[in-house]
């Protein structure tokens, strides 16, 4: 997988990685030993359509330490 192969180059260099989840994506970069630093919620149904509908986006600001590759 290719989020795999960049976390090993990662962590060849130790490196932190950051990522910006979607909800739908939040389990996996979980899974891979992410963890949220942020959340932030934004509506814009004020900018976009008739103003009845409520048009959220949500991020998940995550950040991952290195691991170290000795422990491997």
């Amino acid at each position: 997988m290719l989020l795999e192969k960049g976390l090993d180059i990662a962590d060849e260099y130790g490196l932190k990685t950051f990522v910006t989840a979607s909800p739908i994506g939040l389990s996996l970069y979980l899974k891979h030993g992410f963890e949220v630093v942020r959340t932030m919620r934004r509506d814009y149904s004020r900018f976009i359509g008739d103003g009845t509908d409520e048009l959220v986006s949500v991020d998940h600001f995550m950040i991952r330490q290195p691991r170290d590759m000795a422990g491997a």
